[in-house]
């Protein structure tokens, strides 16, 4: 039977150095969220045990791709997702890694309109 404080742990199994096997309960690290860009820390944004304390305004961040992307990514594909808008560059020739989050800047624009 397991212990009451060890019911929310990661359960895992580990070999002794008798060559048994047992299982062990690890306590799981709740990290901040990170940028799908360049992996920094989302500023702005509460760590998962917190987040569900929180109220609703606290949890969603307003700014577009805020919850996904850092300030400087996100600035990077709005910048080109204006550029393919405008004309100065096609679709394709967008960063590969800003791309997919570009298009989606530019498909708020447009519906925006």
């Amino acid at each position: 039977m397991t212990k009451q404080r060890d019911n929310r742990k990661k359960k895992v199994f580990r070999k002794t150095p008798g060559g048994k096997t047992r299982k062990a309960f690890i306590k799981r690290h709740i990290s901040r969220k990170k940028c799908a860009v360049c992996g920094k820390k989302i500023s702005g944004t509460l760590p998962a045990a917190k987040e569900a304390k929180a109220s609703k305004t606290e949890k969603r961040p307003s700014a577009q791709l805020a919850g996904v992307l850092c300030n400087s990514c996100r600035a990077v594909a709005v910048e080109e997702a204006l550029k393919v808008r405008e004309g100065v560059k096609k679709s394709g020739e967008v960063e590969l890694r800003f791309r997919k989050y570009a298009g989606m800047v530019l498909g708020r624009i447009e519906g925006g309109l």
